[in-house]
């Protein structure tokens, strides 16, 4: 237990990857609390590295900003920091023309 007139917080909750540690006594130095992983700031990893519950937010841009382009059979995405460097999640980007039959005319 701390010494007499200190106190304990509650411990609130965490997510992973972060964790408790446990309280024990550092002798002179009074009580320490060893283990556990601390909170940092949020990287592009996929993680929830400010244990706050939501993986990669609040990087800034260009996480979060529209991408790719919204021309022809193309749509545009948002860019995500599920793995490092980014990328354009959704939309449909480009691919290799082909020619096909569709309804009466020939579609390229």
């Amino acid at each position: 237990m701390p010494a007499t007139g200190r106190h304990l917080q509650a411990n609130g909750t965490l997510t992973s990857p972060c964790q408790t540690g446990t309280l024990v006594c550092d002798g002179l130095n009074g009580w320490a609390c060893t283990g556990g992983t601390v909170p940092s700031s949020e990287v592009c990893d996929g993680a929830d590295n400010d244990c706050n519950g939501t993986a990669d937010d609040a990087l800034g841009s260009p996480v979060g900003d529209t991408c790719g382009i919204d021309e022809g059979e193309c749509s545009t995405g948002i860019t995500s920091a599920t793995t490092a460097p980014s990328k354009c999640d959704g939309g449909q980007g480009p691919v290799a023309e082909t020619c096909e039959w569709q309804g009466q005319r020939l579609r390229r």
